[in-house]
């Protein structure tokens, strides 16, 4: 019959498991698949609000932002760093939908602030017209609503609690007024709060506004609230220090005024 030629074998899964060579492998896959988890938790987070966001490959574009925050661990070897203990800021300006970003969803630039000692989101939005944009908008779109997402993340539970408000349906091509939401949720010490806004769309049939695909929702805040560590014979002392890119002074006072653009 002459030479015949084959597929050299892969590794057994036993192999893969133990085997000295395939570290490396172990320790990736470990990385990857918390990072995989982290996603998932922050989807969950914002609820019905991610069935507006019509992308195919969502799942994988954020596995791929909460790898790249878990890279950025610097306590823990590798193989066993995560987004948990790395520079979760790296999330910030996350886009949920690469097709239609809110910075072009969007022909003006909200103002927003966010402080973890009280929970308090507010979001700021100037008065403008929301006008089509053909092959980036959904085709069926008649209105709109702008969304505020709140969530407070514990990754190492893997749980969460959310918050979300919502403009009232806004006409797209038709002057806009300027408006503000504020909405709040509870986040205990060492959680990590999360601050989403984004656009949503929705065509209206016999009086009924049904929500569309297509919409853009964006991370525009990280920080965490931080541990209290109660030390015998010292005064009270902050734990792990929270990255603050909220409202807040650091100490828990709210800077009610201070807002940051996207």
């Amino acid at each position: 019959m002459g030479k015949q030629l084959r597929n050299k074998p892969g590794p057994t899964s036993e192999q893969v498991l133990k085997h000295k060579n395939l570290d490396l492998t172990r320790r990736n896959a470990s990385e990857f698949g918390r990072a995989i988890r982290d996603a998932m938790l922050l989807r969950r987070a914002l609820g019905s609000m991610v069935r507006a966001v019509k992308d195919p490959k969502l799942n994988s574009h954020m596995n791929k932002w909460l790898h790249k925050a878990a890279k950025s661990d610097a306590v823990n070897e590798y193989g066993s760093r995560h987004a948990d203990a790395g520079n979760l800021q790296l999330l910030e300006g996350f886009n949920y939908n690469r097709l239609l970003s809110l910075d072009r969803a969007l022909p003006v630039r909200p103002e927003h602030a966010m402080d973890v000692a009280t929970g308090v989101m507010r979001l700021n939005v100037p008065a403008c017209i929301v006008r089509r944009k053909k092959d980036l908008f959904p085709e069926d779109a008649t209105h709109f609503r702008i969304v505020s997402c709140g969530g407070a993340v514990d990754f190492g539970k893997q749980r969460y609690s959310s918050n979300i408000t919502k403009s009232e349906l806004l006409t797209m091509s038709k002057k806009m007024p300027g408006f503000q939401l504020e909405h709040s949720l509870e986040v205990q010490p060492g959680q990590v709060m999360l601050h989403t806004i984004g656009i949503v769309f929705y065509k209206v049939e016999d009086g009924e506004a049904i929500m569309l695909r297509g919409g853009a929702l964006k991370i525009v805040q990280v920080a965490r609230k931080e541990k209290v560590v109660e030390t015998p014979g010292t005064s009270t002392q902050r734990g792990r220090a929270g990255r603050h890119t909220c409202a807040s002074d650091g100490k828990g006072e709210p800077l009610g005024g201070i807002y940051s653009r996207m």
